[in-house]
């Protein structure tokens, strides 16, 4: 019985020194949770800039509409439209601040109160 508990007791010990690893690892942009899991890869920046989305639509006609910046990750950008896009539909985004078009992809759309907040992932990042 003696030999494995200290067996237990080795595996537990290592299985806190990889997540004690994978936390020092992670840094300040991870957060962890309790099983060394990440939960946020990266901060979200709030912004209040004015984007423009372009997209083909379902009959193949070039759509466009200005929407909201609401913040920006490393990897997301959530936008408030007025106007749904289908999960999944390539987009293109130009802002005054970005001097080249950005490609995305919507994530998801929820509906908040008569406008849309987009979920868009970043192509190549």
């Amino acid at each position: 019985m003696l030999p494995w508990l200290s067996l237990t007791r080795i595996r537990n010990t290592r299985r806190n020194a990889v997540n004690e690893t994978a936390v020092a690892r992670a840094g300040s942009a991870r957060e962890m949770n309790g099983r060394g899991q990440t939960l946020k890869t990266h901060h979200r920046v709030p912004s209040d800039q004015p984007v423009r989305v372009a997209w083909v639509d379902q009959p193949g006609h070039l759509k466009c509409i200005t929407g909201r910046c609401i913040d920006v990750s490393g990897k997301r950008i959530h936008l408030e439209l007025g106007e749904q896009i289908p999960r999944l539909t390539r987009v293109t985004l130009r802002s005054g601040e970005i001097s080249t078009p950005v490609a995305a992809y919507v994530k998801y759309a929820t509906r908040h109160e008569a406008k849309f907040i987009l979920v868009l992932e970043l192509f190549g990042i």
